[in-house]
């Protein structure tokens, strides 16, 4: 099976695993991704780059909220992108699960954050709504991890 888009697909590039899941982001299929990122085998470290789960109403902070508290358990990096994504941790800076947070304002400051950051053996989830355009960070990390620079 192929995936379609951004759905659920998996890429390795010197030494570096990319589970990309850019397409769609619900508080269970995100948990559900971060639980595949927890189990995956032989990890130097799992790092997690969470954008925002849209359509959820008015209740959208408590949600990513919830969320957050398992991301911080399930990866050793957590990275949020976007001002809506700041609730996965807002609440863990302090009392945090043990994973290093990085919070970034945009796409571009996740890219940057990323190359510095990204070593082999690391395995790197990218889950957000499709609205988030992570695809762009995604390609910048590929390009990064190829050895082409950003045109």
């Amino acid at each position: 099976m192929k995936p379609v888009g951004q759905r659920s697909l998996l890429t390795r590039i010197k030494g570096v695993t990319l589970l990309e899941d850019c397409y769609n982001a619900s508080p269970t299929a995100t948990i559900a991704a971060l639980e595949a990122l927890a189990a995956w085998p032989n990890a130097a470290r799992r790092i997690a780059v969470l954008g925002a789960m849209r359509e959820l109403g008015p209740s959208e902070k408590k949600w990513h909220r919830s969320v957050g508290r398992k991301a911080v358990r399930h990866a050793d990096i957590v990275i949020t992108v976007g001002e809506l994504a700041r609730e996965y941790t807002s609440r863990l800076q302090s009392s945090g699960g043990g994973a290093q947070i990085v919070t970034c304002r945009n796409r571009d400051a996740a890219a940057i954050a990323l190359k510095q950051l990204v070593q082999p053996g690391d395995v790197i989830l990218f889950k957000a709504s499709h609205s988030e355009k992570f695809e762009e960070i995604v390609a910048r990390v590929h390009e990064h991890l190829a050895g082409k620079k950003k045109p």
